[in-house]
């Protein structure tokens, strides 16, 4: 056609599309204008609520699509979407899981999506992999006294996945930092730590740091000379000096600045996958340890003395049957899945477990005696099995940890609270730093904002409703200054974050607030969001702020653009919105 000569345009009538066609347009335009409801919602404005049913404890983590992914204390984990829809819940009993659980950790994000969290309550324990839609990816088991996880994970880059473990029993509290690998096959585990209550930081180095608080042990008293009355340790001191041990206490491994020998846990990095087997529950191992394969009960455990094997009862995970993936049980490397006790170290003793896996509730014979242990921090370089042990100079109550380079932040509750870190070098017992006293313990963990003019930010929003920024210069020589505090509420469960736009978001009481972070001026108050703000605040990249509530209410609200400050050493709870717990690598820079 000409479109110059009029004779050779087509003159037919014009045709419209149908009126439905128009209408469902319309329609589609605006549900992704509901969708997107930040391009027209004032900052402070809920956005969307979504209801879990159950409290939410963890701060969600946040997908690359926008998802948020949080868990719940009735072990659900829910994935919502965007505009606040439910995209699925995983449901662990749907998935060969028996019992109560319960989610208390955030859940962390692999770089490929895949969703990891522990749960707790009873025994066994489990820690999830989850495909991004909700399917079982594969699902590790553990067994024990010290088996509940309500920490959250941390994930290094050399593809590992850190559970903190605890339990209660026989008059002793234990725990152990759990190693897995991808396909949910147990690489090592720590021994002997206390209960691990606080979730582990990584390094930018890739070695992973965890605190446990002061405990009570179970040791076998040293000889004591003929005439001389044995004296127990005493508890650490409350002062932050270290508390001297009399000559005639019990023995124990030397723990400061020293590696730990692990016992009773071997380290297993195969990752063939194992003969699977049918989920029957009736497990493996010798006759005269299980039940029969009638389901009879079999004979009663052995005895838990110093002369127990120290061989693993502990096996990889278990893939789940989801898409035909083989389910492997508890108990394939020899040991079966119930009637059983956990290993002996020498020196060192563990409660026993009934046939259902709860702890037994006999006394441990003579001649064991219990001891209390100082809080401590644990340091775990390339070996999972080597674990170097610092004393906490008599302070207690460690919280989760913040990591700058080689320097550790965290919150303490003895002998008052406090900030403090420590710098921990390779191969040096790790140094206290700065002892900054609170009015109140740290609510979930510090926050690490920019460096400026050779000091740190350091942010600590306090239980009792304080927010708290303070200078803290890189000379150890030089006092740290408060640059402001601020009474926000009566109340604060979780760690605030660090946005671009220049704004601190904080969760107090049953509100989310934004604060210039220069000088606490409040920017916004969100409104109420329908229960009390239980969880760390967590930024989206696109500026919606997302919290939960222990009514189990998710909500959004709008925020600003940018997510978290990319200049900060640590801007939220667990580093970032996949919530890892990882320090980003330090690039070295050369002078110009």
């Amino acid at each position: 056609m000409d479109i110059d000569d009029p004779s050779s345009r087509d003159r037919s009538p014009i045709k419209f599309p149908p009126r439905a066609a128009i209408a469902a347009a319309v329609m589609a335009l605006a549900v992704a204008v509901a969708q997107r409801p930040s391009l027209h919602a004032a900052p402070g404005a809920v956005l969307w609520t979504y209801e879990a049913g159950a409290r939410l404890s963890g701060a969600p983590s946040i997908a690359e699509d926008g998802t948020a992914y949080v868990g719940a204390l009735d072990g659900l984990l829910h994935a919502v979407d965007h505009a606040g829809t439910q995209r699925w819940v995983f449901v662990y009993t749907e998935h060969g899981r028996a019992g109560a659980q319960a989610f208390h950790g955030a859940p962390a994000l692999g770089e490929d999506g895949t969703i990891y969290i522990g749960d707790d309550i009873v025994v066994p324990n489990y820690f999830f992999a989850v495909h991004p839609d909700g399917r079982s990816r594969w699902t590790y088991e553990t067994w024990g006294g010290y088996s509940q996880i309500d920490t959250s994970p941390a994930l290094d880059r050399r593809g590992r996945f850190y559970a903190g473990m605890h339990g209660w029993g026989a008059g002793v509290d234990y725990g152990s930092l759990l190693v897995l690998i991808d396909g949910g096959f147990r690489i090592g585990s720590t021994e002997d730590t206390g209960p691990i209550l606080a979730s582990p930081a990584v390094l930018d180095d890739d070695r992973v740091v965890f605190a446990a608080p002061v405990h009570q042990e179970w040791v076998l008293p040293s000889p004591t000379p003929e005439g001389q009355e044995e004296t127990p340790t005493p508890i650490a001191s409350a002062t932050v000096t270290p508390a001297a041990t009399p000559t005639s206490a019990p023995t124990r491994t030397p723990r400061i600045g020293t590696p730990l020998p692990v016992r009773g846990f071997l380290p297993y990095a195969r990752t063939d996958p194992l003969p699977a087997t049918a989920s029957s529950g009736q497990g493996r191992g010798s006759e005269s340890t299980r039940s029969g394969t009638d389901g009879s009960a079999g004979a009663t455990p052995a005895p838990n003395d110093d002369a127990a094997s120290d061989s693993p009862v502990e096996s990889p995970g278990r893939a789940d049957p989801a898409n035909g993936a083989a389910r492997f049980e508890p108990g394939a490397r020899g040991e079966p899945p119930y009637s059983l006790r956990t290993p002996v170290s020498p020196g060192r003793g563990r409660p026993l477990l009934s046939p259902s896996g709860a702890l037994a509730s006999q006394p441990r014979p003579s001649p064991w005696v219990t001891v209390p242990v100082p809080a401590r921090l644990h340091v775990i370089g390339d070996d999972p099995l080597d674990v170097r042990v610092h004393d906490l100079d008599g302070m207690d109550g460690p919280g989760s940890l913040a990591a700058d380079g080689t320097t550790i932040w965290f919150g303490v509750t003895a002998p008052r609270a406090a900030l403090v870190s420590y710098v921990v070098e390779p191969d040096v017992a790790a140094r206290l730093v700065r002892f900054v006293p609170l009015t109140a313990p740290v609510a979930g963990s510090p926050i690490l904002g920019r460096r400026d003019g050779g000091s740190l930010t350091v942010i600590a929003l306090q239980t009792n409703g304080t927010l708290t920024v303070l200078d803290v210069p890189d000379d150890e020589a030089m006092p740290v200054r408060e640059r402001w505090s601020r009474v926000l509420g009566a109340a604060a469960a979780g760690a605030p974050a660090l946005g671009a736009d220049g704004l601190l978001y904080a969760g107090v009481d049953g509100w989310v607030l934004a604060l210039h972070r220069a000088d606490g001026a409040i920017a916004w108050r969100s409104a109420p969001i329908g229960g009390l703000v239980t969880t760390a605040i967590s930024l989206a990249p696109d500026g919606r702020v997302i919290a939960g509530s222990d009514t189990g209410r998710l909500v959004a609200i709008e925020g600003a653009e940018g997510g978290l400050d990319p200049q900060a050493v640590w801007p939220s709870y667990r580093h970032d919105v996949r919530n890892t717990g990882a320090a980003p690598l330090r690039v070295a820079t050369e002078d110009p």
